[in-house]
């Protein structure tokens, strides 16, 4: 059985007719009558059967029908995934990032790839980092940027940056506050955080179990966009990396202290699914988030941890 005799067999069965499956071909029908013969008689079973409207698959036939059309579509992709590395980079990558990482990375990564690899398109979503997993296990995109992930199985994981964090509240009441703040005056400021299990969220209070230190969290809120929002207007403080409020503070809007005693990190990083190759695509993205990652490096709170 090779891949000729399968497309032919497939070729057959979704003409309903050797005739009309010879002039798809372009085979001889008594070639073709003798390719599907062989077939039968190397698997030792009947595969269709004639009659006077056409050709139907025996069971038999219907059970290799399923599986050839799943082995000629997996030849198919594959053929296209090496002729892929033969030219430009091209082809959809869907990329998935926290709400924290969209705000920082998102829009200088487009720019970047709409300018350096016009025939790749990019869909980003953001979903939180357990989430991102997920839908990497799933398939259902293809590479991400996410925080302290556990191992996962069937996930390649590398670490490339480390990233402090910063509690952030409003500019507004005219205070020129001190550049760090020890961990255990957050107990002082009412926080608007995400909700549990956000990781974020649980590894401070994680923190804050081992220093006997206990956090005020007065909102929960998920969105980025909507916590900072409430921060200027003065409803509370909150805890991001630098690169989330960068602008704001440049604006002097929030202000922004890095915590210390202890430090609070987390690393970020780069996945995606073990289980196939790269595409030439998805590599030169990943090439460039590393690079946009590296120019905002000084004013994200970064560390870069892959060079």
């Amino acid at each position: 059985m090779d891949l000729r005799q399968l497309r032919y067999f497939v070729g057959v069965l979704e003409a309903g007719s050797f005739t009309r499956a010879a002039e798809t071909l372009r085979i001889a029908q008594p070639a073709l009558g003798l390719h599907i013969r062989r077939l039968e008689e190397e698997l030792s079973v009947q595969l269709m059967v004639r009659h006077s409207r056409g050709v139907e698959a025996t069971e038999a036939g219907r059970v290799l029908f399923e599986n050839a059309q799943r082995i000629l579509a997996d030849v198919d992709a594959t053929a296209r995934a090496l002729r892929d590395f033969s030219g430009p980079p091209r082809g959809r990558v869907t990329l998935g990032l926290t709400p924290s990482l969209n705000a920082t990375l998102a829009a200088a990564v487009i720019r970047r790839c709409s300018a350096e690899l016009p025939l790749v398109s990019i869909t980003v979503v953001e979903g939180l980092s357990s989430v991102l997993a997920e839908w990497l296990s799933a398939g259902r995109i293809d590479i991400a940027l996410a925080y302290n992930l556990p191992e996962s199985q069937g996930l390649a994981s590398e670490p490339v940056l480390r990233e402090d964090l910063f509690l952030v509240r409003p500019a507004g009441d005219g205070a020129d506050y001190p550049a760090e703040i020890p961990f255990a005056e957050l107990a002082a400021h009412p926080l608007i955080m995400p909700g549990l299990p956000h990781t974020m969220r649980r590894m401070l209070e994680d923190i804050a179990a081992t220093q006997n230190v206990a956090l005020r969290v007065d909102f929960e809120m998920q969105s980025v966009a909507t916590v900072k929002e409430l921060v200027g207007q003065g409803v509370g403080a909150t805890v991001l990396p630098l690169g989330a409020v960068r602008r704001e503070v440049e604006q002097g809007l929030l202000q922004a202290q890095r915590i210390v005693a202890p430090e609070v990190t987390r690393v970020i990083h780069l996945l995606h699914s073990s289980r196939r190759p790269l595409s030439k695509a998805e590599d030169e993205i990943m090439r460039v988030i590393l690079e946009v990652a590296r120019e905002v490096e000084s004013g994200s709170g970064w560390t870069m941890l892959r060079r």
